[in-house]
C-alpha cells in the first residue's frame, strides 16, 4: 500500500492491538460518513457526514479524553485525502475509522471519468478539467494532474510502455553523468517531451524522471528533474531503462496513457467497450490518509477497518536513494483494509 498510507516518522505496527481504543475512558462518540450525508450535519446516523474529513474535524473538538470513532456507511467516496495527527491541534490518538458493519465502503483518491468520446485505432479520450483547487489538499503533494494510474471497473489499467515486447532499451553513458545517451534507432525527434517518462535501472534500483530534451543528433536525452543518484549509473553494469507515457507504447487493449498536451486520458478499452458504460476513475492525491509524526510526537492508536481503499497516484520525482521510493508507487496497488493499527 506504499503512497495510500504515509508517515513522516517511523511507526511501528501490530495488528494484534487493534481492540485497545475499545478501553472506554470518559465515554465514546461516534460519527458517520455516508453517500447521502451532508458536511454541514451534525455527524449522528440519522444525520451523517458527506466526507471522511469532516468526521475527523468533528472528532478533534471531542478531544482525546474520549473514544472516538468515524463510521463509513456502504458506497463509494472520491477525492478522499485526509491528513491524520498533525499538530498543533490535531490530536488524532485514539481514533478509529471503519466501516460500517456489513456494508463495504470503498474510498478513492480520485475521481469519476465520464466524458469519453472515441478517436481512432479504437482507442477513447477524456479531456480533464483545470485541476480544481478544492483538491488541493494537506495531505497530498500535488497541484496539477499527474495521471500514472487508471482504474476500470475495479481493475488498474495497464500503463503504455515502450518498448513494447516487454524488453528494455540501453544507454551507452558508464561515468555517471547525464544526458543519458541511447543506442541506435531506439528513440528518435518522435519522442513527445512533455508525455515521456524514463524508468532508469541501478544495479540495485530504479528511479523514474521525465526528459526535459532529446538530441537526435548526439543520441542523448537530458532528464529531469535529475536523477539523485546519477554516480549510481557507472554500477549498473546493464544500463537499461524504458520509456513509459507515450503513445508509442500502446500495443494492446487495456493500456492508457496521459497526454499532458491537451491534458486528456488515452485508453484503449477491452473487447471494444465504451468507457462511457464502465466505472472509470482518475487519480486527484498521493495520498489517501496521510500519517504525519515523528519519533518524538508518534501517532498513538489510529484504528483503521473494514474499509477498501485504492487510486493515488504519485509527483514525479525520482524514486529511491534517498528513500523516496517508499512513496512512489501506489498506481499499481489498491487493498482490502480488514483491521490494521498505527501505533
Amino acid at each position: 500500500m506504499k503512497g495510500l498510507w504515509s508517515g513522516a516518522g517511523a511507526f511501528a505496527f501490530s495488528s494484534a492491538m487493534v481492540l485497545g481504543v475499545s478501553l472506554v475512558v470518559c465515554g465514546a462518540a461516534d460519527f458517520f460518513v455516508a453517500t447521502n450525508g451532508n458536511d454541514s450535519n451534525l455527524g449522528t446516523i440519522d444525520q451523517p457526514f458527506a466526507t471522511v474529513g469532516a468526521a475527523v474535524s468533528a472528532a478533534r473538538v471531542v478531544g482525546t479524553n474520549m473514544v472516538r470513532n468515524i463510521i463509513i456507511r456502504g458506497g463509494e467516496y472520491f477525492n478522499v485525502a485526509v491528513m491524520l495527527q498533525r499538530a498543533p491541534g490535531a490530536d488524532d490518538s485514539g481514533l478509529t475509522i471503519q466501516g460500517y458493519s456489513n456494508e463495504v465502503a470503498k474510498l478513492y483518491g480520485g475521481m469519476l471519468i465520464t466524458n469519453w468520446s472515441s478517436v481512432s485505432n479504437g482507442w477513447y479520450a477524456a479531456a480533464l478539467p483545470t485541476y480544481p483547487a478544492s483538491l488541493v489538499s494537506a495531505a497530498s503533494s500535488l497541484t496539477d494532474w499527474q495521471v500514472r494510474m487508471l482504474f476500470v471497473d475495479g481493475n488498474m489499467a495497464v500503463r503504455a510502455q515502450y518498448p513494447t515486447n516487454t524488453y528494455s532499451l540501453f544507454y551507452t553513458d558508464t561515468g555517471g553523468t547525464t544526458p543519458l545517451h541511447y543506442s541506435g534507432t531506439d528513440l528518435g525527434a518522435w519522442l513527445v517531451l512533455t508525455n515521456a517518462e524514463l524508468q532508469v535501472d541501478f544495479s540495485w534500483d530504479q528511479q523514474t524522471t521525465g526528459a526535459r530534451a532529446i538530441d537526435v543528433a548526439d543520441k542523448a536525452i537530458t532528464l529531469s528533474p535529475v536523477i539523485s543518484n546519477e554516480p549510481g549509473l557507472d554500477y549498473t553494469g546493464v544500463n537499461s531503462y524504458r520509456v513509459y507515457n507515450i503513445a508509442q507504447g500502446m500495443s494492446s487493449p487495456g493500456q492508457f496513457f496521459y497526454d499532458r498536451g491537451s491534458r486528456s486520458i488515452v485508453y484503449w478499452p477491452i473487447g471494444g467497450k465504451n468507457p462511457n458504460s464502465s466505472e472509470c476513475i482518475v487519480p486527484t492525491t498521493t495520498r489517501v490518509f496521510y500519517i504525519v509524526g515523528t519519533s518524538s510526537a508518534r501517532p498513538w492508536g489510529i484504528t483503521f477497518s473494514n474499509l477498501s481503499i485504492a487510486v493515488a497516484t504519485m509527483d514525479l520525482i525520482a524514486e529511491g536513494g534517498d528513500g523516496d521510493s517508499q512513496d512512489t508507487r501506489s498506481e499499481e496497488h489498491t487493498s482490502e483494509l480488514q483491521s490494521r493499527q498505527y501505533l
